[in-house]
């Protein structure tokens, strides 16, 4: 069996091999070109980005475009010795480095020993160092003055998704280019083209589907789409796509909006057993579960009909996200979606902080009853005239408890001491029964007030900070 008949993967039947060929960065192609147009280009190139985007890509087309040896203006012919060499990397002028397996300071010297020679049979001599930032510092420091002044004809190319990890030395030397993500229409699209030369059917939804899960990496996407495609023979559906990749299905979710608007308390439990057995990523249907309730809040901007209030949404927004943070470290992940749920459920019995506020407000506006009585715009009253209090009149007498007291009780005199004088009977009589007071409002404004503030501090769960 010879070689062609192997079955060869997307991503690598797929990669792109000219510069018009490479989707989303088009900022960085452009600079390229033109560099190459002009002949101004530089000694050395980072490219950064994330896992997907396309960084060995660029860096490859761009050695081929510089070693090609009947170039199409400023692309590669693709078709000669040289371009077919480096994309089979075995050209003995472009040499690619893996920089996890060759870390070492005496894998960098023979890199610089080895980079003294001439070209073999290109134009330049290229040294391609993937995952540039897994070098140590030692080697980062051999590698450091011939990267400043390199041999003539010779250029390092530098690939790395972490260049917060490559000393700031080694990045002043090169021109940087940090690659985005790569949009979801333009995978998608990409997607499409691909099924299409393929001849396979699949529904723009379920490519959708890949896009979003992919997380801007064209390789993922890709390897998904060959992973749907070895699923299932003939047309590809959402459905189809759901389940070949082990996603959670809407009726999870719509299961979710039913147990909030009935309370079934009871249900986190069954429902988390159900994903567990089913081999569910807890991890991805927590993401999932964000963009779910992101959904509910689009339609509550939008006045559409949904259970969730905007601030039950907003608060379920800070549930999930603290706890998507800390989800890897939790020593059961079954038990802390369960908690989670449950939590999200209870959502509904609660009084947001606008409501609060309101209420405290509304507490504030109750009137004083020392101002009330002593305002200085009020008439003096007759010397034969009562004033009435029109606060008090309106609250009814309640029994104010006393407060401790840690004061010394005066001594109390003996009998021998003091003898009792009673009043004289027409005194007695005169003598009216004096009423209990009622609670004053500016007491009954603060037992309003601490009441509400600790029943709000209950109902946040001690989340309120100190601003």
């Amino acid at each position: 069996m010879s070689t062609t008949d192997f079955y060869q993967s997307i991503p690598r039947k797929f990669r792109p091999k000219r510069f018009s060929q490479v989707v989303g960065q088009e900022t960085t192609i452009t600079t390229l070109k033109n560099a190459l147009k002009e002949n101004i280009l530089a000694h050395a190139y980072l490219f950064a980005g994330s896992r997907g985007s396309g960084k060995t890509t660029i860096a490859r087309i761009l050695a081929k475009a510089l070693c090609c040896s009947k170039p199409e203006g400023i692309e590669p012919c693709c078709t000669c010795t040289s371009c077919k060499e480096i994309e089979q990397s075995r050209s003995l002028d472009v040499i690619e480095i893996d920089g996890a397996s060759n870390r070492g300071i005496d894998d960098t010297r023979r890199l610089t020993e080895a980079a003294l020679y001439t070209p073999a049979n290109g134009k330049c001599k290229i040294y391609l160092i993937d995952e540039v930032h897994m070098l140590t510092k030692e080697a980062f420091n051999a590698l450091l003055k011939t990267l400043e002044e390199p041999p003539p004809k010779v250029k390092f190319f530098l690939a790395t998704t972490e260049p917060h990890k490559i000393l700031p030395t080694i990045i002043s030397r090169c021109q940087r280019f940090d690659l985005t993500k790569i949009a979801s229409s333009l995978i998608t699209d990409k997607l499409a083209t691909i099924a299409q030369i393929l001849d396979r059917n699949v529904a723009k939804d379920a490519l959708s589907i890949i896009a979003s899960k992919s997380d801007g990496s064209l390789r993922d996407a890709e390897s998904l789409l060959d992973q749907l495609l070895a699923f299932k023979g003939g047309d590809i559906d959402k459905t189809c796509a759901i389940q070949a990749l082990g996603l959670p299905q809407e009726s999870d979710f719509l299961a979710i909006d039913a147990a909030f608007t009935k309370e079934d308390f009871s249900f986190p439990f069954s429902f988390v057993e159900m994903l567990f057995s089913r081999g569910q990523d807890l991890s991805y249907f927590l993401e999932e579960l964000l963009l779910h309730f992101r959904a509910h809040f689009l339609r509550v901007l939008s006045q559409e009909n949904t259970p969730y209030t905007k601030e039950t949404l907003l608060w379920i927004f800070d549930l999930i996200t603290e706890e998507v943070a800390h989800f890897s470290q939790k020593p059961s992940q079954k038990l802390a979606l369960e908690m989670l749920l449950l939590r999200i459920l209870r959502a509904k019995k609660r009084v947001s902080l606008e409501t609060l506020w309101q209420r405290l407000e509304e507490i504030s506006q109750l009137p004083d009853a020392a101002s009330a009585i002593h305002t200085p715009s009020q008439s003096p009253c007759k010397p034969d005239e009562k004033q009435k209090d029109p606060i008090a009149e309106t609250v009814e007498p309640a029994i104010v408890p006393v407060p401790f007291s840690f004061t010394k009780k005066a001594p109390v005199e003996s009998a021998s001491e003091k003898t009792p004088q009673l009043e004289p009977q027409e005194n007695l009589q005169n003598t009216s029964i004096k009423k209990p007071n009622p609670r004053p409002p500016t007491l009954q404004k603060q037992v309003a007030q601490d009441t509400l503030l600790r029943f709000a501090s209950v109902l946040f769960e001690g989340r309120i900070q100190k601003g």
